[in-house]
């Protein structure tokens, strides 16, 4: 290839239309300048592999395509090159690449980086519990952290995640949780049918009734509140029925460390109510509280 070198060229080798006024000459155009031309771009075009066609003006643009892909290697870690889209790989308009995988079910290249935690806003007593995680696909394994604004009072609550569909939620797989407190926090894994805690949180965190219990996904459960002043042979109802008969201990309110005085004896104890008898020594008007341990299934 050579640029035009007429003597009518520009003393840059370039061409010109020439001025009558001044005079210049217009530049002429040599077969020697237009046969190298052409040879030019017949060697791109027989390099790529393709035969002249007079019929066809697409051969130069198919060619140069063709010797791209020929001469470029596939990318690697090491190597630059081309990338092929795919299931798992997209390139956009603009060259960028977009990864179809995610990490415990949340997409990549999704803004703000990946996140599985969400709020969700669902009344507390309504079974069908929604939340919005950006990126999120169920898939096994995928986790989900969530934040229950309003709690749940529903016994056999369902979540969908950012549409996904409602999916059961349970303590292991099997048995329902049944309830959560207000802004209680806990994580979740589907295990591909259902939503299974997998968080050391409390599956509960409720107050009622002069009472406050808490469940745990191993299945203990701990409840503890007072009686009001003392009254002998009073008896409290657990707000939550225990399994089988719990752990159970209580004080006057004024105790304080060992004083055994103020401990209280109980004539009944049972895994949905106990029976207030008596204190170790003597029967002071005071308020107690007490504690009970035991498991909830």
């Amino acid at each position: 290839m050579h640029r035009i070198d007429t003597s009518t060229a520009t003393p840059d080798h370039k061409f010109t239309e020439g001025d009558p006024a001044v005079p210049v000459a217009a530049t002429t155009v040599s077969a020697e300048w237009l046969n190298a031309v052409q040879e030019e771009l017949v060697a791109v075009i027989t390099g790529g592999g393709l035969e002249l066609q007079k019929s066809d003006n697409g051969q130069l643009f198919r060619a140069i395509g063709k010797l791209i892909g020929d001469k470029v290697p596939i990318a690697t870690n090491d190597t630059p090159g081309l990338v092929k889209g795919s299931d798992a790989v997209s390139i956009g308009e603009d060259g960028s690449i977009l990864l179809a995988g995610a990490v415990d079910g949340v997409r990549f290249n999704e803004s703000g980086g990946i996140s599985r935690y969400g709020v969700c806003d669902s009344a507390q007593a309504a079974q069908a519990k929604t939340v919005t995680i950006p990126g999120f696909r169920l898939v096994p394994g995928a986790l989900a952290y969530v934040r229950f604004t309003h709690g749940n009072t529903h016994a056999a609550p369902t979540l969908d995640v950012s549409g996904t569909g409602a999916k059961p939620l349970t303590i292991d797989g099997t048995n329902p949780i049944p309830g959560y407190g207000v802004n209680a926090v806990a994580s979740f894994m589907y295990d591909g049918a259902r939503y299974v805690v997998v968080s050391g949180f409390a599956v509960d965190d409720n107050r009622a009734g002069g009472q406050t219990y808490l469940k745990f996904p191993n299945g203990s459960q701990i409840i503890w509140g007072d009686w009001g002043e003392f009254v002998s042979g009073q008896t409290v109802t657990f707000v939550q029925p225990f399994q089988a008969m719990p752990s159970l201990i209580g004080y006057d309110n004024e105790s304080t460390p060992g004083n055994t005085e103020r401990k209280a004896k109980f004539s009944a104890i049972t895994e949905t109510y106990f029976t207030v008898n008596d204190w170790a020594y003597g029967s002071p008007s005071k308020t107690g509280c007490w504690v009970a341990f035991g498991r909830w299934r």
